[in-house]
């Protein structure tokens, strides 16, 4: 990033420093055609300005492929960094987070969001910064030749920060609608394609159909929405562009009548309009990029806040034998409230099996995952004994101790 931020200034420098050789190269011309001929060594000067041209010119462009190398690949590796710690906290999070949460959703935090948030890290910052120096070097110079001629120039950019100041927060807000559709319309592909037997085994096809071209419209709605803000904004800003170019011809040419500058500044002033103009018409993009990665952010840090319900504090890598016992285990799903087991005692020696059946609901599958600590109960306790004491191991994937929590008479 510090290199980065150092390359970007250099490429900078060089690029606005090789301008005033074109005033130079017009100015040797006009006074030369004045005294109606050319002196010997006209041509030598004239390929000597060139060649300073093309030099600043090419160590400009150089370090602006450095500068990529810099700041680019370092979004890369945020990025590579980023994924695998949302992954990495995928893992520790427990089933009642992946019950409340859609899968499309989780998989549009990894890859959608984590993607704008790199789009702001990389080109972005790169942009800020090419047009922070780009501005002060630029402006220095023009204030060198005239202060009256710079201000005229740059009197549309307090309109052109006001209008962005005032269009972020819409851009921000549609910035997060999209991504919150986006995320539904992956919801239901993933299901559709993960559930296409049964789909397909009750005839559903027409009816995922036109649930995922209703999902589409709204998302193009609101997507079309952003886009017409971003249109509107962009030859606004072109607008306010040919406004500091009309002011250059018009302003600079009466001061050039009047022998205050010369012709040649003229054509210099008209370069450095130019060099502002892509990045002061990017500051549209680069306004959507940021409020789109700090939408997507959001999101990413809603997530990574989450704090898994069953956490373990202590592991060993004991093997795991002895007999399974529960006393009074109670536990009702915390996302519906049903209650799927009450006081619940029972011990399974080592080396045997227990037969649980029952009607669907009535919580065989709640004790297995119990068991495995998918879940904590919400009362009693599930222990390990071996050799006539009571085992209670943080080893993971083993039987655990569960939290104790007091229960009222009315409770049992």
């Amino acid at each position: 990033m510090l290199l980065g931020v150092l390359f970007v200034g250099i490429s900078n420098y060089f690029g606005v420093n090789s301008v005033p050789y074109i005033r130079l190269t017009i100015d040797y011309i006009k006074t030369a055609s004045n005294q109606n001929y050319l002196p010997s060594d006209s041509y030598h000067q004239l390929f000597i300005y060139g060649i300073y041209m093309l030099g600043y010119a090419a160590l400009s462009g150089f370090f602006l492929f450095m500068t990529r190398q810099t700041i680019i690949v370092m979004s890369r590796m945020i990025e590579y960094d980023l994924k695998n710690e949302l992954y990495d906290h995928y893992q520790k999070l427990d089933i009642s987070f992946y019950k409340r949460n859609n899968t499309g959703d989780l998989m549009n935090r990894i890859s959608e969001d984590v993607s704008r948030v790199r789009m702001y890290l990389g080109p972005a910052i790169m942009y800020i910064l090419n047009t922070s120096f780009l501005f002060y070097f630029t402006i220095t110079k023009m204030v060198t030749v005239d202060t009256k001629l710079t201000l005229f120039v740059l009197a549309p950019l307090p309109l052109l920060a006001i209008s962005i100041y005032f269009v972020s927060d819409t851009i921000n807000k549609k910035s997060t609608k999209v991504q919150e559709k986006l995320s539904e319309i992956t919801t239901l592909s993933q299901e559709s394609f993960s559930g296409i037997r049964v789909l397909k085994a009750y005839g559903r096809e027409t009816h995922f159909i036109n649930e995922f071209e209703g999902l589409s419209n709204n998302y193009k709605n609101i997507t079309m929405g952003l886009v017409k803000i971003e249109s509107l904004f962009q030859p606004f800003i072109v607008l306010l562009i040919g406004f500091s170019t009309l002011f250059t011809l018009y302003i600079g040419g009466m001061l050039a009548i009047k022998h205050q500058i010369t012709y040649g500044n003229i054509a210099e002033f008209m370069v450095y309009v130019n060099k502002l103009t892509w990045p002061i018409a990017s500051l549209g993009w680069v306004t959507s990029l940021i409020q789109r990665a700090a939408a997507s952010q959001t999101r990413i840090n809603d997530f990574l806040h989450t704090e898994p319900e069953i956490k373990s504090t202590h592991f060993s890598t004991e093997i795991i034998e002895g007999n399974v016992s529960f006393n009074n285990v109670s536990f009702a799903y915390p996302d519906t409230g049903i209650k799927a087991l009450k006081n619940v005692s029972f011990e399974i020696p080592k080396g045997h099996s227990l037969a649980i059946i029952g009607r669907t609901g009535s919580g065989k599958s709640t004790i297995a995952n119990l068991i495995c600590r998918l879940y904590e109960p919400d009362s009693g306790e599930i222990l390990r004994k071996r050799n006539n004491t009571v085992g209670r191991t943080k080893a993971a994937y083993c039987y655990r101790q569960s939290y104790h929590k007091k229960t009222s008479n009315n409770d049992l």
